[in-house]
């Protein structure tokens, strides 16, 4: 399996939009890899983790055609993780030539609900055939285009039932922990029992080096913790792949930073365009 980050900052993306605090000038000033789009990450080329407004630069950036794309995970509706007013142009006289002719949207009712009143007005019959939602039911794994995927409760937004996912496929796991805070016990529970065992982990780090949290989102201390009871749970070792991600302009830590600080605990700093084949 192999993941890509295309998206790496939390909502507001780094330099954040409107904004000129100290790590946003700098961004700004050097580029590279202190830019930083909305959270998103492709498994293999056909899966997608979240369906953000930078989808498009995104593709044009890394060169990956969404057309492939045949299941898109959305973990939760704050308008960084899920921006649905996209898939109006997927098919009709706006797509020509596609690779998949539909495509799996693993959601929550939410989510479905949003995209409907989204797209009522501009998306077509034709288009709208080729959207297909599976609402999963929570810690029993679901299918789609030979993956199996298992919806965990996030701990992260209150007024609806947020995500994170087990995605197996060819013998691989991942655990993909966008957003939330601390897992809850009947998760933890869940991936013990079930002897989930995953390749990579991907953690929720917002807060970056300087912001604990742990309600809805984390910070790098919360997960030093977080990683702690994963092994005190034998539900990871020291074999695993271990990525920090989605960071907010407001931890002000550059990604040399992030960088230092993850590779002193064997943790692996995301970036966009970072890819991990395991």
């Amino acid at each position: 399996m192999k993941i890509k980050y295309l998206g790496t900052a939390a909502s507001e993306g780094i330099p954040g939009v409107f904004c000129n605090c100290k790590l946003c000038k700098k961004a700004r000033d050097v580029q590279g890899r202190e830019i930083r789009t909305r959270s998103s990450a492709l498994l293999n080329d056909d899966f997608l983790f979240d369906l953000p407004p930078d989808s498009y630069a995104q593709s044009l950036k890394f060169g990956h055609d969404l057309s492939k794309i045949g299941t898109i995970a959305v973990t939760h509706t704050h308008t960084d993780h899920f921006y649905p007013q996209q898939l109006i142009f997927r098919g009709s006289w706006f797509a020509h030539g596609m690779k998949c002719d539909s495509v799996n949207i693993v959601s929550n009712t939410e989510a479905v609900r949003k995209m409907e009143m989204f797209t009522q007005e501009e998306m077509t019959d034709e288009v709208k055939a080729g959207i297909h939602n599976i609402i999963p039911e929570l810690f029993v794994p679901a299918v789609s285009c030979g993956y199996e995927i298992t919806a965990l409760p996030a701990r992260h937004k209150p007024d609806e039932t947020a995500f994170v996912y087990v995605v197996k496929k060819d013998g691989k796991t991942i655990l993909y922990l966008h957003d939330t805070g601390f897992l809850y016990d009947d998760v933890l529970d869940y991936l013990d029992n079930k002897n989930i065992r995953p390749d990579l982990v991907s953690f929720d780090c917002t807060g970056g080096l300087s912001i604990r949290d742990g309600i809805g989102h984390m910070g790098f201390d919360d997960v030093l913790e977080q990683r702690r009871i994963l092994f005190e749970r034998e539900i990871i070792n020291d074999e695993n792949i271990l990525v920090i991600n989605h960071f907010s302009h407001n931890c002000l830590n550059t990604y040399s930073e992030l960088c230092e600080a993850a590779e002193k605990n064997s943790f692996v700093a995301a970036y966009d365009g970072l890819e991990i084949e395991f």
